[in-house]
């Protein structure tokens, strides 16, 4: 089954910078689609659990008190996209308002509280190098999307097996036909295309040869350009005869 990252707190484990998670109740329905490979950027890029809340703030990520840990989350990122180039993995579901995983929001730096549009670094990151990113409130959608795309693909599959059946009783009706006319070839029946077939087959070729033959060989009526039957009469009837003009005896 094809693999999807997604962000350690999502999944139950307590990688939260107070030390919770931010376990999700439809993981179940995503797992029917991918195995889930839980991954905190954070704690991966060598920060403690618990550990000081850090924002971000004109691309530097600092804790409230200014302590830069910029370092840290760029390596958490770099870490997360070499997992998932070595396991294939082309979509991640990630945690939002987070400085390392927030997709579409993250806090303003001032720590009041409060949200601006914007991506955490690993985030940002993994979409830079063509990793889909979606946060855990695209997830109901994209559950959605994957369902849809597996009826689809089963529609499909159905009508492959359908056809496929179809073109077996096609083939099933087709072979009597094709077994009567190869059983007509073979038995070269008189008339039609075979009649020549039959000929060659009994010696009917042979005997109109043979007559044309004896044909050739019958003397001629001694009138220039051709012969001229003797219908039955003898040679010696035709040499003795009269010529026009003539009188029995002159």
């Amino acid at each position: 089954m094809e693999k999807i990252l997604i962000s350690a707190c999502l999944v139950g484990d307590n990688t939260r910078f107070d030390g919770g998670n931010n376990l999700l109740p439809n993981l179940p329905e995503l797992n029917e689609f991918y195995d889930l490979v839980p991954f905190c950027p954070e704690v991966q890029g060598g920060l403690a659990t618990p550990r000081q809340p850090a924002e971000i703030r004109r691309g530097i990520v600092r804790t409230e008190l200014g302590v830069d840990l910029t370092q840290y989350y760029i390596e958490g990122a770099k870490k997360a996209y070499s997992l998932c180039r070595f396991l294939g993995i082309h979509t991640a579901v990630l945690k939002e308002n987070s400085p390392s995983c927030g997709v579409h929001k993250i806090h303003n730096g001032n720590f009041d509280g409060k949200l601006v549009d914007g991506m955490g670094i690993t985030a940002a990151y993994l979409k830079s190098k063509g990793i889909r990113v979606l946060s855990e409130a695209d997830l109901e959608s994209f559950i959605a999307e994957l369902r849809d795309r597996r009826a689809r693909r089963e529609a499909y599959l159905e009508r492959q097996a359908q056809w496929q059946e179809e073109k077996a009783q096609d083939s099933q009706r087709e072979k009597p036909r094709q077994e009567k006319r190869d059983f007509n070839t073979s038995h070269h029946h008189v008339g039609g295309g075979n009649k020549r077939a039959y000929e060659n087959k009994s010696g009917g070729r042979k005997q109109r040869s043979d007559f044309k033959q004896k044909s050739d060989s019958r003397p001629y009526s001694g009138k220039p350009g051709g012969r001229k039957p003797f219908k039955g009469k003898s040679a010696s009837y035709h040499a003795n005869r009269p010529k026009p003009g003539n009188k029995k005896g002159e």
